[in-house]
Formats: C-alpha cells, structure tokens, sequence
C-alpha cells in the first residue's frame, strides 16, 4: 500500500479548525471564579463559628466560675459527656478554695472535625481556652465543645490554677489538726 498524496489540492482541504481558546479561557476562568468563591464563602463560614464560641465560651466561662457548673441534668451538658453530680460538687468546692475570679481574657477557640473508630471521639469539636485571674491565683480554663443534635454542647470543663499554694497551705493545716496542734474550725453553715 502506498502512502496518500498528502498534497491536496486547495478544494479538497478541509476548512481551517476555528480556535477553541476563547472558550477554554472563559471555563477556565469561570471555574477558577468557582472555586475562589467557594474557598472564600468557607472562609468566612469559619470565621463565622470560631467567633461565635469564642462569645459563648467567654459567656459560660463567666457564669460557671462566678455560679459554679450546674447540675448534672442540665441540658448544657452534652450526652457522651458522662456527667455526674458528685463530681460536678468537687470542682465546684475546688474551684471555690481559689476564690472569686475575674478579669477574664478573650477566648481562643479552634473548630475540629475528625473520624475516628471510637464514635465518642468522631463529631466536629471546639477546643477553647482563655485566662482569668482568681484571687489566690491565675488560671487557664479550657472548654471542649461537641456539635450534637445541630447544637453546640459542653463536652469537658477544666480549670487550671497555676499557684498550688493555696492547696499545700490547707494540706499542711489539715496535717496540723490531724496532729492535734490546731483546732479544727467549725464548717461554715
């Protein structure tokens, strides 16, 4: 077999192709469009949530810290959070020995999503702290959010006072007392 004239004469040539360009420079800028919009609407979603549990934490640190947690039913709680009330009674007392706080710091929270084999630990998570200032000490108070049911819950409260003092100073008079070098004071009514 031999190879087709590939000198055709001018009638039999095809039509020149038009340029397709214009077409892939617009998609391509509409697509880019797209996707910056959407990076952007996501962004300020974001912006969004994070600001709106940094004002919730600022507001429940405040109240917790000036009230003390409430009580284990409350709906505040979220349900894998495996509140009970004994212990809700011992942060309370603990968080008292320290005395009144204030001077709250702005809240920093950052929103996590994750998947996980332990379903307790899969959810979108808010990790928040902020800093205040009791009387006997500072603390750092760090609160963990669970999204559940389409609203924001309280997965863990803590609270960490820096100066531990106050504590070994009503250790060593409890030593004291257990001794029988101090009398015992009467519980206040």
């Amino acid at each position: 077999m031999s190879e087709p004239d590939a000198t055709q004469p001018y009638e039999q040539t095809p039509a020149p192709r038009k340029s397709r360009r214009l077409w892939w420079i617009i998609g391509g800028g509409a697509l880019l469009l797209y996707v910056l919009g959407s990076c952007v609407k996501g962004g300020i979603d974001l912006y969004k949530a994070v600001t709106a549990r940094n004002a919730a934490t600022e507001m429940l640190a405040q109240r917790f810290m000036a009230e003390g947690l409430p009580p284990a039913d409350d709906p505040v709680y979220a349900r894998r959070a495996g509140v009970d009330q004994a212990s809700l009674d011992s942060l309370n007392r603990f968080m008292k020995q320290f005395g009144k706080v204030s001077e709250f710091t702005p809240a920093a929270c950052n929103i996590v999503s994750s998947a996980h084999s332990d379903p307790a630990q899969s959810g979108t998570f808010a990790n928040c702290t902020l800093a205040a200032k009791a009387e006997l000490s500072p603390v750092t108070i760090a609160v963990r959010w669970v999204r559940e049911d389409e609203t924001w819950k309280l997965l863990d409260f803590q609270t960490h006072f820096s100066d531990n003092t106050v504590l070994i100073d009503k250790a060593e008079k409890l030593d004291r007392i257990e001794a029988g070098e101090e009398a015992p004071e009467p519980a206040p009514q």
